[in-house]
């Protein structure tokens, strides 16, 4: 395996977007793109209305004040709330016979399993990740 490959198999997961390689004064020079938490930090939000079922979420928004309005904005009912905010990280929604729940971590496995924690049981109705997360 080069070094080139193996460079490139160790990005993982982590990394946002492909890498380009470029001939430099006779040499290789690869360039990365940094990772997502290197950019700052990515706010998230999932809002629902109790009466409606409607729901909202954003993500990727530079401010949490920011994630949760356009979550309210998008739920679109004068009774929604926020139930998850993240940043970073993930969130979910759940829905059982009688309550919905929010969840938020640094992964989607733990927020839908807080979000269903929540709710008393029940399923995913959404799930959003900011950049780089999942």
């Amino acid at each position: 395996m080069t070094k080139f490959t193996q460079r490139q198999k160790n990005l993982g997961r982590a990394a946002v977007g492909a890498f380009a390689a470029t001939l430099v004064a006779g040499g290789i020079s690869v360039i990365t793109a940094p990772t997502a938490s290197a950019y700052g930090m990515y706010h998230g939000a999932i809002a629902v209305s109790p009466s409606t079922g409607s729901w909202g979420r954003s993500w990727d928004y530079d401010t949490a004040s920011q994630a949760n309005n356009e979550a309210l904005s998008q739920c679109g009912y004068t009774d929604c709330e926020v139930l998850a905010q993240f940043t970073n990280g993930c969130g979910a929604l759940a829905e059982s016979s009688t309550a919905y729940g929010g969840g938020a971590a640094s992964d989607l496995y733990s927020a839908e399993s807080r979000a269903i924690g929540r709710s008393g049981g029940g399923y995913i109705v959404t799930w959003v990740c900011t950049s780089g997360h999942e």
